[in-house]
């Protein structure tokens, strides 16, 4: 009776727990190269944290429309503070693609582009480590490119990014807004991509 009993458990929950590793994008694996990132999820301005958070969440690397790597959030590995997300890349080109990031939040169905986060692929390299992780952050709680928050996206914010690059100390400027080329960084390059955007040679995403 017992045996039967665990049986007939066992075959109601495998499935769930199968049903919960489905992943929604697949990733080609069937390369000769790949890099690691580590990373730690934000959303809407909040790291994730709770088990429960994390669990709704998926993440994947791209290049062009090409998943080229997918972690689960439930996957975390603990790192002080931090629930840490460790995302394989994969690629048949050692260098030179551009690797950008989307997430999917399983409740509500949602895919998501993750703003300000872009890499170069290079093969056989890490970004980020468990106890210094790269952020994804996941519709930030404020408009890449709109530097000086006045909800507009033109010159004055490429103007507010030189003379942030000239005196940091002369203009207060939005760091996390500015780094528009994705390389956590502010300089000139992230002005010259606003000025892009401007004229419409360019998109901020």
């Amino acid at each position: 009776m017992k045996k039967k009993i665990l049986f007939s458990l066992l075959t109601i929950l495998l499935p769930l727990g199968l049903r919960a590793q489905e992943a929604h994008w697949t990733a080609n694996t069937a390369t000769y190269y790949t890099m690691t990132v580590w990373a730690i999820v934000e959303l809407e301005g909040n790291e994730l944290t709770n088990t429960a958070q994390l669990s709704n969440i998926e993440v994947a690397a791209f290049c062009d429309d090409e998943c080229r790597g997918v972690v689960q959030g439930a996957e975390f590995q603990t790192a002080g503070a931090h629930k840490v997300l460790q995302l394989t890349i994969h690629s048949n080109t050692a260098t030179g693609e551009t690797i950008s990031f989307k997430a999917y939040l399983k409740d509500s169905g949602e895919e998501e582009s993750i703003k300000s986060a872009s890499i170069t692929f290079e093969d056989n390299t890490t970004i980020g480590l468990p106890s210094n992780p790269t952020v994804l952050k996941i519709r930030p709680p404020y408009t890449l490119g709109d530097v000086n928050g006045d909800d507009k996206i033109n010159v004055s914010d490429a103007s507010a990014i030189v003379d942030y690059v000239l005196n940091p100390a002369s203009v207060t400027i939005n760091l996390d807004a500015a780094d528009v080329t994705g390389d956590s960084k502010v300089n000139v390059s992230d002005a010259s991509k606003i000025v892009d955007y401007v004229l419409g040679n360019a998109t901020l995403e």
